[in-house]
């Protein structure tokens, strides 16, 4: 089965891919439900996936009803008039947009964090209290290559510069500047600078 490669995209390719993204994630969970049976409903990988597809399939939801708004006049004007201010198409998809990227951002991550952290304590007997721990704990006991934790740094510092207003902060004894490579796509997060989405 062919899988969509998601690390590498833009904000626009992600959303035109979430159709087979989908199909993808489902057609995997059904194998797990062939193979596990009856305990699916236990797998941590099932669930994890289920409550993913969801989140996907709700994303496009969102932007169904924003294109909606965006596009009639009347329905632009009444929504001006809940939100009391003035708007416009280009202005209610740049918020609605930048809304629905920050909540996916944020969703996806709490859900592979509560996954690494399912499964750091299946394979170590630990539960470690974030997702680098978690993922560097898995990486060490698989013996899988460290860049395989990459994503997850770049993860955690991007949602974590939610807090910050988009600032990218360090604290303590963190490199001030952070680079990752992830599918030929650099990301890089130094601080006190915005961390800017595509």
């Amino acid at each position: 089965m062919t899988r969509v490669n998601i690390s590498s995209m833009t904000w626009n390719q992600f959303i035109a891919g979430v159709p087979q993204l989908c199909i993808d994630v489902e057609n995997y969970r059904n194998e797990l439900k062939t193979k596990l049976g009856t305990n699916a409903n236990q797998d941590v990988r099932y669930i994890m996936l289920g409550a993913m597809k969801k989140d996907y399939v709700s994303a496009l939801w969102i932007i169904a009803g924003v294109t909606m708004i965006s596009q009639d006049e009347v329905r632009i004007n009444e929504f001006a008039t809940i939100v009391d201010q003035e708007v416009d198409k280009e202005r209610i998809e740049l918020v609605f947009t930048d809304y629905l990227r920050m909540s996916v951002i944020t969703r996806v991550y709490f859900l592979l964090d509560h996954y690494l952290a399912s499964l750091s304590k299946h394979l170590t007997g630990n539960d470690n209290n974030t997702v680098y721990k978690n993922a560097s704990a898995v990486q060490k006991q698989q013996s899988l290559p460290a860049s395989d934790i990459d994503v997850f740094s770049a993860m955690g510092y991007t949602r974590n510069s939610f807090h910050n207003n988009g600032i990218h902060r360090v604290r303590g004894k963190q490199a001030q500047t952070s680079s990752f490579n992830i599918s030929g796509r650099p990301y890089n997060f130094k601080h006190g600078n915005e961390v800017a989405l595509s």
